[in-house]
């Protein structure tokens, strides 16, 4: 089941239906957690409510999805994937890829959504960044290991599960 949570709950369809699609990939990661809505890891992000009101808010990435980069070039070389981007992130010292993911359903046309797309990519950016410029020296030995995470972001809508799947097949990188 590869989370360390002894039960996942999702409070709408397209999460439960996300959550199958990562446990029909299971192969490809090392784990994932299903944060809760709110408390857990917090991004803020603004927007104008109705072209007038600035309006700051913050939001929860439904999942965290880890990849071991190693174990996962690997998997993906038996079958034919293109794994360049993958040694490209080995290269550059990573060891895991951190996948933050926000779900969405097909027909949520909420306001929110394109600041919070924006605000999440600009953020684990940021941190990619931060982690790159580190010294390792900085953090004790059990949090070192961290700094060579290399973190992505996505929003997905239902209509995109596939895709994340098939990236998830063929090692593409968002």
């Amino acid at each position: 089941f590869k989370t360390p949570q002894s039960g996942v709950v999702v409070s709408h369809s397209p999460e439960k239906v996300f959550t199958f699609k990562v446990i029909e990939n299971s192969v490809y990661i090392d784990s994932f957690i299903k944060s809760p809505d709110k408390g857990f890891y917090s991004l803020s992000y603004e927007y104008w409510k109705k072209g007038k009101d600035r309006i700051v808010r913050a939001f929860n990435p439904d999942f965290f999805i880890l990849i071991n980069i190693a174990d996962y070039i690997n998997k993906l070389q038996q079958t034919g994937a293109d794994i360049t981007a993958l040694r490209k992130l080995q290269d550059n010292q990573y060891e895991f890829i951190v996948k933050a993911v926000e779900i969405k359903s097909d027909n949520d046309d909420d306001e929110t959504i394109e600041p919070k797309a924006k605000a999440g990519k600009e953020h684990f950016e940021a941190l990619n960044r931060r982690l790159a410029d580190a010294n390792p020296q900085d953090f004790d030995e059990e949090s070192r290991k961290y700094m060579y995470s290399y973190y992505t972001f996505e929003l997905l809508r239902e209509s995109d599960f596939n895709n994340f799947s098939r990236n998830l097949k063929f090692g593409t990188i968002e």
